[in-house]
């Protein structure tokens, strides 16, 4: 497991941050530690940490409160350790976030949202607790990945291969003579790569022939399908970028099945 923890470089945090490389560091977990400075440097500080979450299966933040924002582009889940029992505004935040986000509250004694922990630079039980609360993260984590990741549809079936901030990348398969419905997006481009069968590509009502290994770039707000024209499953690579990328983003023109927008 490789851990990216963030903490300020000010005492008693960084003692903290320091405790915990080393005692999850002997329990065979990999920590990289990046100190926060004080203002006016820390938000910049911050992002960079982030900037590296996807290099890690999780992202631990000590007493950063700002960093439950950075959240919602950290490519790997993250626990929040706070210095006091959350605001509404905390609690709030995270449970948007989803099952991505751990909360702790260092100061309170049983804190429903995860568990207590306390803050003393001389205690490993600390350690051993968060190496605990990791595990049940990953493990939700894992669980979301199965939910949310994977879906079948009446034309096939596709995997998210890559969710972050401004793209979004699919795997996406479709059986022999189905196509996907006659759509829209108004807050998405996409580009199809092609790596298995043949395919019959509408866009905006002109037709053209997709082989494996050709491909086709969507603008936002063109009338595009997709259809498999071959005898074997239809596989193609579909690259979202943007501002948005839930499945609410669809205007359906046409459709096989009977859907609505």
């Amino acid at each position: 497991m490789k851990v990216l923890l963030v903490a300020p470089s000010r005492a008693p945090f960084a003692d903290v941050a320091r405790l915990l490389v080393r005692e999850l560091g002997h329990a065979g977990i990999e920590v990289r530690l990046v100190e926060i400075g004080d203002e006016p440097r820390a938000p910049l500080q911050l992002g960079e940490a982030f900037a590296r979450a996807n290099d890690f299966d999780l992202v631990h933040v000590l007493a950063e409160p700002r960093a439950l924002a950075l959240a919602w582009v950290a490519g790997a889940p993250t626990v929040a350790t706070l210095t006091q029992h959350p605001s509404a505004e905390e609690v709030e935040l995270a449970r948007r976030l989803g099952p991505r986000v751990l909360l702790v509250a260092s100061a309170a004694e049983h804190d429903p949202l995860a568990f207590a922990a306390t803050i003393a630079p001389e205690s490993t039980h600390v350690a051993a607790g968060y190496r605990a609360l990791y595990a049940e993260l990953l493990a939700r984590e894992a669980a979301r990945r199965v939910d949310h990741e994977h879906d079948a549809r009446p034309w096939g079936e596709y995997w998210v291969l890559a969710d972050h901030a401004n793209f979004k990348v699919k795997r996406i398969d479709v059986l022999p003579k189905k196509r996907l419905s006659y759509q829209k997006h108004a807050r998405r481009a996409e580009h199809w790569i092609v790596v298995r069968g043949r395919a019959r590509v509408t866009l905006d009502g002109r037709d053209l022939v997709l082989e494996r290994g050709e491909t086709v770039d969507i603008a936002i707000g063109a009338a595009h399908r997709i259809e498999n024209v071959g005898d074997e499953i239809l596989t193609f690579v579909e690259i979202q970028s943007g501002t948005y990328f839930g499945e609410d983003d669809i205007v359906r023109l046409e459709d096989d099945f009977g859907r609505a927008h």
